[in-house]
Formats: C-alpha cells, sequence, structure tokens
C-alpha cells in the first residue's frame, strides 16, 4: 500500500497524502517523543511472518557475506523518515520490526559493543560499532545479552526483543549510522520484512 501511495506521490495528487497519513496513523508505534501517549496499535493486531531473506542461521556466517539480519522474521510498521503522529510531523531516525517479544536479536556486523544500557525512550539498548564509520543501533529490548566492551560476530544473538522504553508494543527498533549520521536501515536490511 505505501508503494502504491508513494508512486501516486511520484504522478502528484491528493490521493498519495490521504494513504500517507493513513498509513503514518496506523503504524506510527516507535521511539515516541514529546508527551503524547503512543497509539494502542500492535499489541494484538501485528502478525509476524517468516522474512523473505535467508534467516541469521543461515545468512552472514560465511566469511564472503559478513552480514546478517537483525531479526528471524517480523514486520515493518514504521519506516525511516518524517511521519505523521498526532497531526505533528517527526523525523524517525530507524526502523520498527515488530516481533514477538522475546524473539532473538541478532548483530547484522562483526563489530564491537559501544554501547549496552537503559534510556527513558530507547529503553534497553545496545550499540554496535563496525568498520568503515558504521554503527547500528536496537532499541526497545527486553534482555541485553552482550556488554560494553565485548565483541561480536555477524548472526550472534546480542538481545531479545522487547517493549522497555517509550515503546508501544513488542518490537525493535533498529537504526544505522554511517559517521554519525542516521541512515535509511533499509540500505542495509533491504525488503527482509514486509
Amino acid at each position: 500500500m505505501l508503494a502504491f501511495g508513494l508512486t501516486l506521490k511520484a504522478i502528484g495528487g491528493s490521493l498519495y497524502a490521504q494513504i500517507a497519513t493513513w498509513y503514518f496513523d496506523s503504524y506510527n508505534n516507535s521511539v515516541f517523543t514529546g508527551t503524547a501517549s503512543p497509539p494502542d496499535i500492535i499489541k494484538d493486531e501485528t502478525v509476524i511472518t517468516e522474512t523473505s531473506r535467508a534467516s541469521p542461521d543461515e545468512f552472514g556466517k560465511s566469511e564472503e557475506s559478513k552480514k546478517s539480519l537483525p531479526l528471524k522474521s517480523g514486520t515493518i510498521t514504521s519506516g525511516y523518515g518524517e511521519r505523521d503522529y498526532n497531526g505533528e510531523t517527526q523525523f524517525h531516525k530507524g526502523a520498527d520490526i515488530a516481533a514477538e517479544k522475546g524473539s532473538k536479536i541478532f548483530a547484522v556486523f562483526d563489530g564491537k559493543v559501544k554501547t549496552a544500557e537503559n534510556d527513558p525512550s530507547y529503553g534497553n539498548y545496545i550499540v554496535l560499532e563496525h568498520n568503515d564509520g558504521l554503527c547500528t543501533l536496537y532499541a526497545h529490548c527486553d534482555k541485553l545479552l552482550v556488554k560494553k566492551g565485548g565483541s561480536v560476530k555477524a548472526g550472534d544473538s546480542i538481545a531479545e526483543v522487547g517493549e522497555t522504553g517509550d515503546a508501544d508494543g513488542s518490537h525493535l527498533h533498529f537504526e544505522v549510522l554511517k559517521n554519525g549520521e542516521n541512515i535509511d536501515p533499509l540500505t542495509v536490511i533491504g525488503d527482509a520484512y514486509k
């Protein structure tokens, strides 16, 4: 539906605005800012599906790939970029992937644990440092399975999905930073989570 709306945007017309508003109103469930209460949208309605790509058990363990997906399965409920929340435009710095509580979260690349702590907004979260100025962030975790200073390999289990911090429903908030600047996580995970 969102792809259809984006196509309409390229063509022009007010239908895009209606579709975009519906999408972000229906699926806005991430790290919320401000004082508004987040909507209760993913607790019972989210369907968890197997991804269209190989799971971390098969993907990212070989020398040639050095990459893994952060979750075996899930559904993207809020993407990267501007979104509307209660009539206010916000910039979402990552991608939210709804998944069952307790699902394993995997390191996307080889790296070092830069941060493993709690934050009022992110809840329990981890930041991993990788080569070439790249960092990945994994937020709202139920449990952290690594400690600051530790090393990880792509596909290693680093945490479990939860809803800690400023979250409504069980999901992973996943961010990718290049030289300290947020970039669209889909450049790393592609269309693995539909």
